[in-house]
């Protein structure tokens, strides 16, 4: 069976042409690949030459010999000098262009003016062998690093199309009968075969070139994005730990004017200023508990942030902590003429808690939702058992939250714009110690609000004890 040297011509221009789209699409998703860019225009023009080769008596010999034999080398040369730009290397571009314009020259004076077939298979192979053994220089890693299996395709493949042309140049000599190209030749048919064979495996090998580096890069990026992690981790604790620092030192000397405003307050009055020494004990009294609660938010934040707040669930009665909470509150209320509701249809859900934790949730809660509504207004507190476990519901008739700011308002000093809230009162620690209360005990906060609807807070908490919580990865020396 005789095999058509123009059929295998316009498979390797094919198999080229599919290595230039191929490369150049990935190219232009992966940019930061010096390099590829010439192989996929590399590739691309040896296709073009590949393709005028297989055109042979079809079209111009100036074209089929001259400018195909030139554009194959020049684009193997634009290959081996994207491989060089891929390892870090510089390109030297005058010997690019001169071997191409050398070649160019060569072919057309030794087919138009000297025809002399033996002198032009000759420098063409000549020309090829050189080719692919740079390409295959450039497969081979630097002393002192091992050869991987891309590298090794890469190397074999080369030195394959080299050894082809270097036979090539050979038989030009030895066996001069059978170098003219006709498509009944037996022995170029059989040579471009192995010749495709191996320009695969090179394309291969390319290929795996170029997915390998991506492949580190990415590997680099997820270090250096874990390295910036850690760092912030790191950063956040430092913060964390110098808020429950200071807060700690707050809390001595808060207590102490506290207790002396306290004691300020139960002194009996004297002069014609007594009274309004006991008012400004009141006053002071009032704001070092605001203060202290302040203090303690912080503190108890803090500790959820580095995990050194625990909590222990138990069976709890719910009907007696919202009972507290809502005595705790009420003198706020009534001072504003605020209703305080409670809505339990029934006897209350049973509920595992920290009975300590859930009192500081809803005092939190009723406070922000007394903050907040209107002097008449009304805040209803009510419970519920849901499958799983209990829920808690804290509801006022406030101006209410736009559904965008909701998610803010669960993170640290997060407060809401001056249009809905009252002179911008608060810290923004509230909501979200409440809600890291409440994942301490495998439950969680959910926000639901409307522009003028009002807000509402509830409070997940199952029935289950919580799973245990995962450890912080070690923190990493900066």
């Amino acid at each position: 069976m005789q095999l058509d040297v123009g059929t295998i011509f316009a498979a390797i221009s094919l198999v080229a042409a599919a290595l230039a789209l191929g490369l150049s699409l990935f190219w232009l998703s992966n940019r930061n690949l010096t390099g590829v860019g010439l192989w996929a225009v590399g590739g691309a023009i040896v296709g073009i030459g590949t393709w005028g080769l297989a055109l042979r008596g079809v079209i111009p010999d100036v074209l089929s010999i001259t400018v195909a034999n030139s554009a194959i080398l020049a684009g193997l040369l634009l290959i081996w000098a994207g491989l060089r730009r891929f390892n870090g290397r510089q390109v030297p571009w005058g010997l690019v262009v001169a071997a191409t314009l050398a070649t160019a020259v060569s072919m057309f004076w030794l087919s138009a003016v000297r025809d002399d077939i033996v002198a032009r298979v000759a420098v063409n192979a000549a020309c090829l062998t050189a080719g692919y053994l740079l390409c295959a220089r450039e497969f081979v890693p630097p002393r002192g690093q091992r050869i991987t299996l891309t590298d090794g395709m890469g190397v074999v493949a080369l030195l394959g199309l080299s050894a082809i042309y270097a036979f090539r140049f050979w038989q030009a000599f030895l066996y001069p009968e059978s170098l003219p190209v006709a498509r009944t030749s037996a022995t170029d048919p059989v040579t471009l075969l192995a010749a495709l064979t191996l320009s695969l495996l090179f394309v291969q090998a390319l290929l795996l070139l170029a997915n390998r580096r991506l492949r580190e890069q990415m590997r680099h990026l997820a270090e250096q994005a874990d390295h910036q992690r850690l760092r912030a981790l790191e950063s956040s604790r430092s913060k964390t730990e110098f808020l429950a620092m200071v807060s700690h030192e707050f809390r001595t000397p808060l207590n102490a004017i506290i207790g002396l405003s306290e004691l300020g307050r139960t002194l009996p009055p004297s002069g014609a200023e007594g009274g309004r020494t006991r008012e400004y004990f009141s006053l002071i009294h009032e704001s070092g508990n605001t203060l202290l609660d302040l203090v303690n938010d912080l503190l108890n934040l803090s500790k959820v942030e580095v995990a050194k707040l625990h909590v222990t669930p138990e069976e709890v009665d719910l009907g007696a902590v919202m009972a507290a909470a809502l005595r705790l509150v009420r003198q706020r209320a009534d001072a504003r003429g605020q209703i305080l509701r409670v809505d339990l249809p029934g006897p209350p859900p049973a509920c595992r808690a920290d009975a300590r934790a859930l009192h500081h949730m809803l005092v939190n809660l009723l406070t922000n939702a007394l903050k907040f509504t209107p002097d008449g207004g009304s805040v209803t507190l009510s419970a519920l058992a849901v499958p799983g476990g209990a829920s808690v519901t804290v509801a006022d008739t406030g101006p209410g939250i736009p559904a965008d700011q909701l998610p803010r308002l669960l993170q640290p000093f997060e407060r809401l714009d001056n249009s809905y809230a009252r002179s911008g009162e608060g810290t923004g620690l509230g909501l979200a110690l409440v809600d890291a209360l409440a994942r301490l005990h495998g439950g969680h906060l959910t926000l639901d609000s409307r522009p003028g609807q009002g807000t509402t807070a509830t409070i997940f908490l199952p029935t289950a004890a919580p799973a245990a919580r995962p450890e912080e990865p070690p923190i990493a020396a900066a």
